[in-house]
Protein backbone atom coordinates (compact mmCIF):
# COMPACT_ATOMS: atom_id res chain seq x y z
CA UNK A 1 0.00 0.00 0.00
CA UNK A 2 2.79 2.70 1.34
CA UNK A 3 4.73 1.51 -2.30
CA UNK A 4 1.67 2.49 -4.39
CA UNK A 5 1.42 5.93 -2.44
CA UNK A 6 4.41 6.77 -3.13
CA UNK A 7 4.09 5.79 -6.55
CA UNK A 8 0.69 7.86 -7.23
CA UNK A 9 2.74 10.62 -4.97
CA UNK A 10 6.07 10.58 -7.45
CA UNK A 11 3.48 10.44 -10.92
CA UNK A 12 1.89 13.19 -9.18
CA UNK A 13 5.24 15.68 -9.14
CA UNK A 14 6.19 14.37 -12.34
CA UNK A 15 2.63 15.47 -13.55
CA UNK A 16 2.88 18.60 -12.11
CA UNK A 17 6.50 19.29 -13.10
CA UNK A 18 5.50 18.69 -16.22
CA UNK A 19 2.39 20.85 -16.02
CA UNK A 20 4.68 23.98 -14.69
CA UNK A 21 4.42 27.09 -17.52
CA UNK A 22 7.42 27.35 -19.65
CA UNK A 23 8.35 30.90 -20.12
CA UNK A 24 6.30 31.49 -23.09
CA UNK A 25 8.13 33.61 -26.31
CA UNK A 26 7.54 37.43 -24.92
CA UNK A 27 8.64 36.52 -21.75
CA UNK A 28 12.15 35.04 -23.09
CA UNK A 29 12.41 38.01 -25.38
CA UNK A 30 12.34 40.02 -22.29
CA UNK A 31 15.24 38.29 -20.70
CA UNK A 32 17.36 38.18 -23.89
CA UNK A 33 16.78 42.41 -23.67
CA UNK A 34 17.18 42.70 -19.99
CA UNK A 35 20.96 40.50 -20.19
CA UNK A 36 21.99 41.86 -23.26
CA UNK A 37 21.68 45.34 -21.24
CA UNK A 38 22.66 44.26 -18.17
CA UNK A 39 25.99 42.82 -19.99
CA UNK A 40 26.96 45.65 -22.13
CA UNK A 41 30.37 45.56 -23.36
CA UNK A 42 32.01 47.76 -20.60
CA UNK A 43 34.83 49.04 -22.52
CA UNK A 44 32.28 50.76 -24.87
CA UNK A 45 30.26 51.72 -21.69
CA UNK A 46 33.25 53.89 -20.08
CA UNK A 47 33.51 55.69 -23.52
CA UNK A 48 30.16 56.40 -23.72
CA UNK A 49 29.60 57.93 -19.94
CA UNK A 50 33.07 60.07 -20.43
CA UNK A 51 31.86 61.42 -23.78
CA UNK A 52 28.24 61.95 -22.72
CA UNK A 53 29.62 63.77 -19.06
CA UNK A 54 32.79 66.14 -20.78
CA UNK A 55 30.22 66.88 -23.91
CA UNK A 56 27.32 68.18 -22.09
CA UNK A 57 29.68 69.94 -19.12
CA UNK A 58 31.47 72.03 -21.74
CA UNK A 59 28.31 72.57 -23.54
CA UNK A 60 26.42 73.88 -20.65
CA UNK A 61 29.26 75.48 -19.53
CA UNK A 62 28.92 77.50 -22.48
CA UNK A 63 25.27 77.88 -22.33
CA UNK A 64 23.98 77.83 -19.06
CA UNK A 65 20.66 75.46 -19.09
CA UNK A 66 17.87 76.83 -16.83
CA UNK A 67 17.12 75.92 -13.60
CA UNK A 68 14.27 72.97 -13.21
CA UNK A 69 13.39 70.00 -11.32
CA UNK A 70 16.42 68.56 -11.33
CA UNK A 71 18.70 71.37 -10.76
CA UNK A 72 17.17 71.16 -7.27
CA UNK A 73 19.37 68.65 -4.73
CA UNK A 74 16.15 67.79 -3.15
CA UNK A 75 14.29 66.52 -6.00
CA UNK A 76 12.94 63.27 -5.10
CA UNK A 77 15.53 60.80 -7.46
CA UNK A 78 18.19 62.57 -5.86
CA UNK A 79 16.76 62.53 -2.23
CA UNK A 80 15.75 58.98 -2.36
CA UNK A 81 17.79 57.01 -5.03
CA UNK A 82 21.43 58.66 -5.66
CA UNK A 83 22.01 59.25 -1.97
CA UNK A 84 21.10 55.87 -0.83
CA UNK A 85 22.50 54.72 -4.28
CA UNK A 86 25.23 52.46 -3.02
CA UNK A 87 22.65 51.06 -0.86
CA UNK A 88 20.48 50.10 -3.84
CA UNK A 89 22.92 48.75 -6.05
CA UNK A 90 23.98 46.58 -3.33
CA UNK A 91 20.56 45.40 -2.49
CA UNK A 92 20.25 44.17 -6.23
CA UNK A 93 23.75 42.64 -6.97
CA UNK A 94 23.04 40.57 -3.12
CA UNK A 95 19.69 39.29 -4.71
CA UNK A 96 21.48 38.43 -7.69
CA UNK A 97 24.39 36.91 -5.82
CA UNK A 98 22.10 34.89 -3.71
CA UNK A 99 19.90 33.30 -6.45
CA UNK A 100 23.38 32.54 -8.27
CA UNK A 101 24.71 30.88 -5.90
CA UNK A 102 21.32 28.79 -4.75
CA UNK A 103 21.39 27.44 -8.39
CA UNK A 104 24.69 26.87 -9.09
CA UNK A 105 24.63 24.47 -5.67
CA UNK A 106 20.98 23.47 -6.56
CA UNK A 107 18.75 24.41 -4.35
CA UNK A 108 21.46 24.93 -1.08
CA UNK A 109 23.30 27.93 0.12
CA UNK A 110 27.27 27.57 -0.03
CA UNK A 111 30.45 29.00 -0.63
CA UNK A 112 29.76 32.40 -0.45
CA UNK A 113 33.25 33.31 0.54
CA UNK A 114 34.41 34.77 -2.96
CA UNK A 115 31.05 36.92 -3.28
CA UNK A 116 31.26 38.19 -0.07
CA UNK A 117 34.82 39.42 -0.34
CA UNK A 118 34.38 41.03 -3.75
CA UNK A 119 31.19 43.19 -2.26
CA UNK A 120 32.90 43.76 1.15
CA UNK A 121 35.78 45.11 -1.06
CA UNK A 122 33.59 47.49 -3.41
CA UNK A 123 31.97 48.23 -0.14
CA UNK A 124 35.38 49.52 0.95
CA UNK A 125 36.77 51.16 -1.86
CA UNK A 126 32.95 53.18 -1.92
CA UNK A 127 33.28 54.62 1.98
CA UNK A 128 37.12 55.47 0.94
CA UNK A 129 36.47 57.38 -1.93
CA UNK A 130 33.44 59.24 -0.90
CA UNK A 131 34.94 60.27 2.41
CA UNK A 132 38.55 60.95 0.73
CA UNK A 133 36.57 63.51 -1.60
CA UNK A 134 34.80 65.43 1.31
CA UNK A 135 38.27 65.76 3.30
CA UNK A 136 39.94 67.12 0.20
CA UNK A 137 37.20 69.74 -0.28
CA UNK A 138 37.71 70.80 3.21
CA UNK A 139 41.34 70.95 3.23
CA UNK A 140 41.78 72.58 -0.30
CA UNK A 141 39.06 75.23 0.23
CA UNK A 142 38.64 78.30 1.78
CA UNK A 143 35.31 80.36 3.00
CA UNK A 144 34.38 82.98 0.66
CA UNK A 145 34.20 86.42 2.16
CA UNK A 146 34.56 84.74 5.94
CA UNK A 147 38.77 84.06 5.93
CA UNK A 148 37.77 83.40 9.74
CA UNK A 149 35.76 79.62 9.09
CA UNK A 150 38.50 77.26 8.64
CA UNK A 151 36.36 74.35 8.32
CA UNK A 152 33.42 73.86 5.36
CA UNK A 153 30.73 73.10 8.16
CA UNK A 154 31.57 76.27 9.88
CA UNK A 155 31.44 78.16 6.92
CA UNK A 156 28.10 77.33 5.84
CA UNK A 157 26.45 77.05 9.15
CA UNK A 158 27.56 80.69 9.39
CA UNK A 159 25.79 81.35 6.06
CA UNK A 160 29.04 81.92 3.52
CA UNK A 161 29.65 79.83 0.34
CA UNK A 162 33.12 77.11 0.65
CA UNK A 163 35.29 77.11 -2.23
CA UNK A 164 37.44 74.52 -2.48
CA UNK A 165 37.73 71.32 -5.36
CA UNK A 166 35.30 69.05 -5.11
CA UNK A 167 35.51 65.76 -7.02
CA UNK A 168 32.18 64.53 -8.10
CA UNK A 169 30.93 62.37 -5.85
CA UNK A 170 27.69 61.70 -8.14
CA UNK A 171 29.68 60.76 -10.82
CA UNK A 172 31.68 58.50 -8.88
CA UNK A 173 29.02 56.71 -7.51
CA UNK A 174 26.59 56.48 -10.48
CA UNK A 175 29.32 55.00 -12.51
CA UNK A 176 30.98 52.81 -9.48
CA UNK A 177 27.05 51.16 -9.32
CA UNK A 178 26.89 51.09 -12.93
CA UNK A 179 29.95 49.12 -12.85
CA UNK A 180 29.32 46.50 -10.43
CA UNK A 181 26.28 45.65 -11.47
CA UNK A 182 27.66 45.48 -15.22
CA UNK A 183 30.46 43.53 -13.79
CA UNK A 184 28.52 41.08 -11.56
CA UNK A 185 25.45 40.16 -14.49
CA UNK A 186 28.17 38.53 -16.55
CA UNK A 187 26.97 35.76 -15.01
CA UNK A 188 23.82 35.84 -16.28
CA UNK A 189 23.86 33.37 -19.24
CA UNK A 190 25.75 30.80 -17.33
CA UNK A 191 22.44 31.37 -14.51
CA UNK A 192 19.70 30.72 -17.14
CA UNK A 193 21.56 27.79 -18.84
CA UNK A 194 21.99 25.94 -15.64
CA UNK A 195 18.30 26.74 -14.80
CA UNK A 196 17.52 24.63 -18.03
CA UNK A 197 19.73 22.26 -17.44
CA UNK A 198 18.39 21.46 -14.08
CA UNK A 199 14.60 21.81 -15.16
CA UNK A 200 15.34 19.20 -17.31
CA UNK A 201 17.16 16.85 -15.39
CA UNK A 202 14.39 17.50 -12.49
CA UNK A 203 11.54 16.46 -14.82
CA UNK A 204 12.92 13.48 -15.54
CA UNK A 205 13.62 12.41 -11.71
CA UNK A 206 11.73 10.75 -9.69
CA UNK A 207 11.41 12.58 -6.67
CA UNK A 208 13.67 16.02 -7.54
CA UNK A 209 14.52 18.14 -4.44
CA UNK A 210 13.48 21.29 -4.15
CA UNK A 211 12.47 21.32 -7.97
CA UNK A 212 9.82 23.87 -7.61
CA UNK A 213 11.72 26.37 -5.83
CA UNK A 214 14.55 26.41 -8.60
CA UNK A 215 11.60 26.74 -11.33
CA UNK A 216 10.48 29.66 -9.28
CA UNK A 217 14.05 30.58 -9.60
CA UNK A 218 13.88 32.07 -13.21
CA UNK A 219 10.66 34.17 -12.16
CA UNK A 220 12.80 35.75 -9.21
CA UNK A 221 15.74 35.97 -11.63
CA UNK A 222 13.67 38.24 -13.90
CA UNK A 223 12.60 40.64 -11.06
CA UNK A 224 16.23 40.95 -10.25
CA UNK A 225 16.98 41.80 -13.66
CA UNK A 226 14.12 44.03 -14.24
CA UNK A 227 15.21 45.65 -10.89
CA UNK A 228 19.27 46.33 -11.87
CA UNK A 229 18.02 47.46 -15.50
CA UNK A 230 15.79 50.04 -14.01
CA UNK A 231 18.95 51.28 -11.73
CA UNK A 232 21.41 51.46 -14.43
CA UNK A 233 19.01 53.53 -16.52
CA UNK A 234 18.27 55.94 -13.53
CA UNK A 235 21.74 56.08 -12.45
CA UNK A 236 22.97 56.97 -16.58
CA UNK A 237 19.79 59.84 -16.18
CA UNK A 238 21.55 61.24 -13.01
CA UNK A 239 24.28 61.39 -14.24
CA UNK A 240 23.28 63.34 -17.19
CA UNK A 241 21.57 65.54 -15.12
CA UNK A 242 24.60 66.10 -13.07
CA UNK A 243 26.66 66.83 -15.86
CA UNK A 244 24.37 69.43 -16.42
CA UNK A 245 24.09 71.50 -13.27
CA UNK A 246 26.73 70.75 -11.01
CA UNK A 247 30.78 70.89 -10.41
CA UNK A 248 32.96 71.57 -13.06
CA UNK A 249 34.35 69.22 -16.12
CA UNK A 250 37.47 68.33 -14.43
CA UNK A 251 35.78 67.39 -11.44
CA UNK A 252 33.10 65.09 -13.23
CA UNK A 253 35.64 63.42 -15.26
CA UNK A 254 37.74 62.95 -12.39
CA UNK A 255 35.02 61.55 -10.32
CA UNK A 256 34.66 58.83 -13.34
CA UNK A 257 38.17 58.09 -13.57
CA UNK A 258 38.37 57.38 -9.97
CA UNK A 259 35.50 54.71 -10.23
CA UNK A 260 37.46 53.34 -13.18
CA UNK A 261 40.43 52.84 -11.30
CA UNK A 262 38.76 51.20 -8.83
CA UNK A 263 36.91 48.35 -11.20
CA UNK A 264 40.57 47.81 -12.58
CA UNK A 265 42.11 47.27 -9.20
CA UNK A 266 39.33 44.98 -8.47
CA UNK A 267 38.66 42.91 -11.28
CA UNK A 268 41.65 43.33 -12.92
CA UNK A 269 44.36 43.67 -10.49
CA UNK A 270 42.78 40.93 -7.84
CA UNK A 271 41.35 39.30 -9.96
CA UNK A 272 38.55 39.10 -7.87
CA UNK A 273 35.25 38.98 -10.64
CA UNK A 274 33.27 35.87 -10.73
CA UNK A 275 34.26 32.75 -12.10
Amino acid sequence: MAKAINGNTSSKNRRHIAASPIPNFATSVVDFILRQLLTLNLTKMLIFYFAMVAFVSVVCDLQKPVPGYFSNKKNVFNQYFVKLGWGWTLLGICSLLCLTNFVENKGEFKNFQSSVVRVAVMSVLWYICTHSFEWFENVSGHCKFSPGHSTKRACLRAGFSWLGFDVSGHCFLLLFSIIFINQECKALDKISKKLDELERDGSANENPPSLLSLLNCRLYLRIIMIFLAFLMLLWTVMMFFTSVYFHTVVQKLLGLAIATSCWFLVYKVLNLGPR
